[in-house]
């Protein structure tokens, strides 16, 4: 049954993408296979068959041909934009593979203007260039009736992870009130950025204030929005916490 505006719920790709972290692939996917609206999805399949059946060797960080040439698909009067969008995703998944694409199965193979070379297209990205960082965070926690707190600052606008809480960085002056309970390492990747966080938690007397001029204590149970590292820190943090 198709959901309909005025719900409380988004009927239109347009209203899925106002939603924070829903981008277009998944706006599309919901508004034409829940709704049949005649917009495009876009995934890795849709674009290994697009770019043999038109020939595109070449493609822009924004698969800015590949979505052109989807949403004139999908706008074809004969087009179920619930069946096209499906069938895209599934041929490129079961038929136009990447590197032993069944040509002699493909349902559109007259039309394909790549198949005398479909491994030539799309043209291979260069290796990614890996940026190595390394993050330093002082985490500050304390004992209440209850559990745990643990002191967060809220991510400034125009910083990385901007809104979100984090850890704060390491006073300069190397000075941190309390007892070094653990110290440890998380590694992860975003964009381009292969990262390694060094901790170090400290516990903190309930009624020792701290010297960073912003930021707030949190119940280890109640936390607000964190970044992935942070959450994965947290749960380093809580086992270390229970063994004490």
């Amino acid at each position: 049954e198709r959901i309909k505006a005025g719900k409380g719920f988004p009927a239109t790709a347009e209203e899925w993408r106002a939603i924070p972290g829903v981008g277009p692939y998944t706006a599309g996917a919901v508004a034409s296979i829940v709704n049949r609206e005649r917009t495009p999805i876009v995934d890795g399949n849709v674009v290994r068959v697009l770019s043999r059946v038109y020939a595109i060797r070449k493609l822009d960080s924004g698969k800015t041909r590949i979505w052109e040439y989807s949403r004139k698909l999908v706008l074809q009067k004969e087009a179920d934009p619930r069946v096209l969008n499906q069938s895209l995703m599934e041929l490129g998944a079961l038929i136009c593979l990447p590197k032993n694409p069944k040509c002699g199965e493909c349902p559109i193979r007259t039309s394909c203007k790549g198949k005398s070379e479909p491994r030539a297209f799309p043209e291979k990205a260069p290796p990614r260039k890996w940026k190595q960082l390394t993050e330093r965070k002082w985490i500050p926690v304390r004992r209440t009736g209850s559990g745990h707190e643990v002191f967060l600052l809220q991510n400034l606008k125009g910083a990385w992870r901007e809104g979100l809480w984090d850890f704060p960085l390491p006073d300069p002056r190397g000075v941190m009130a309390g007892v070094l309970l653990k110290e440890f390492k998380i590694k992860y990747v975003v964009t381009n950025h292969k990262v390694e966080r060094i901790h170090q938690v400290f516990e903190i007397e309930s009624r020792t204030r701290l010297r960073f001029s912003e930021g707030k204590w949190f119940s280890m149970r109640d936390l607000p929005g964190i970044p992935a590292p942070v959450k994965k820190a947290i749960s380093v943090i809580e086992a270390a916490l229970t063994d004490g």
